[in-house]
């Protein structure tokens, strides 16, 4: 793990560089899906940086790649803790599609991870494919996919440019899933919230392209938003609802208009938008418990064909560990920075349950 050969570890960069990799024709869980369906995961890792010192310039991640590259025992106890949460999920077999927010753009992260978790998994049921690609943005993190469930490889994509919006189709039975995994502009840098505002447009113009031709598609948008359910750039950039009645109310009113500019609030549900009545979070920052990742779904994944979703089984994983007692997270800090034992991430993982139907 401390340790790499050269000729794998270019071999390893070159495909996360292109964000393919060899796509199996079947998977042994597209085979055998459980009764519950397949679990989905979104959660921002912290500062997730490899065991290997690429001298960043910028901070902050000059720091953790220093940090990280050069003592490789604090890097694997970051990958032990991450680890552990994850296969406290769905049965302790892990999510089945897991996006991730704050690793390493142009890392062995993914590659590692995923070692590291078919590690402690039977053979029959063990992660098949990432998806990864360097946005080149502001920062050198990324967002990415591991899944235990086939990735349409070739057609993995960056939306925009300088922006984390990684949009990944997942294909089961020939059922197709669109997955954005995102991470918006942090309020400490956009403190009007312009930068979020444009998130939330390009990932909603992406939607409503797709849509025009499948209205039904089924479409998912994660990530941490810097953004509360119900603020602006969410309810109405997003262009989200509350309730699955409202979301197909208004797609029905929709398609049943006339006219190009209908498209425009196409609605997206957010499951996530009664998190202040059941008072969760997945980040407390200066004495605020604040819901910033969320995963918010299409009409498509609220009907009986292709994919689904079920709404009621959309939470914040906040069990100890990651959470404290309190049910906030328990960061894992930085080299200097950390006044207790370390933790797992400074926000919480968010989960929902998906289904394929077979007609």
């Amino acid at each position: 793990m401390n340790s790499y050969c050269p000729s794998c570890f270019i071999m390893v960069f070159a495909l996360l560089s292109s964000g393919c990799f060899p796509e199996n024709k079947i998977s042994p869980s597209e085979k055998t899906a459980v009764k519950d369906g397949y679990l989905f995961c979104m959660w921002n890792v912290e500062n997730f940086f490899d065991n290997k010192n690429d001298h960043r310039k910028t901070e902050p991640d000059k720091e953790y790649d220093s940090w990280f590259g050069d003592h490789p025992a604090d890097f694997k106890l970051k990958l032990d803790h991450i680890v552990e949460v994850l296969l406290k999920m769905n049965n302790q077999t892990g999510p089945d599609i897991l996006a991730l927010a704050e690793v390493e753009e142009d890392s062995l992260v993914p590659e590692l991870l995923k070692a590291a978790l078919n590690s402690k998994l039977p053979p029959d049921n063990q992660y098949q494919q990432i998806a990864f690609k360097n946005p080149h943005g502001g920062r050198c993190i990324a967002t990415c996919v591991i899944s235990k469930l086939p990735i349409v490889s070739n057609r993995v994509n960056l939306l925009g440019k300088r922006v984390r919006i990684l949009e990944v189709p997942i294909r089961v039975n020939g059922k197709e899933l669109i997955v954005l995994a995102t991470h918006w502009t942090s309020k400490l840098t956009d403190k009007e919230g312009t930068g979020r505002a444009k998130y939330a447009d390009q990932i909603h113009g992406a939607y409503i392209a797709m849509a025009r031709n499948n209205p039904d598609i089924d479409f998912l948008v994660c990530g941490d938003f810097n953004s509360t359910p119900d603020e602006a750039c969410v309810k109405q950039h997003l262009k989200t609802t509350s309730t699955e009645q409202e979301t197909m109310i208004r797609k029905r009113e929709i398609e049943g208009s006339s006219g190009e500019s209908r498209w425009l609030d196409f609605p997206l549900f957010n499951p996530f938008s009664d998190w202040k009545e059941k008072k969760i979070g997945s980040i407390y920052y200066q004495g605020k418990f604040e819901l910033y990742d969320q995963i918010v779904v299409s009409p498509g994944l609220l009907d009986n064909k292709g994919w689904s979703c079920d709404p009621l089984t959309a939470k914040v994983f906040n069990s100890s560990p990651p959470a404290d007692s309190k049910g906030h997270p328990v960061r894992f800090g930085s080299e200097k920075d950390h006044k207790h034992a370390r933790g797992y991430s400074d926000h919480l993982p968010v989960t929902i349950r998906l289904k394929v139907h077979e007609n």
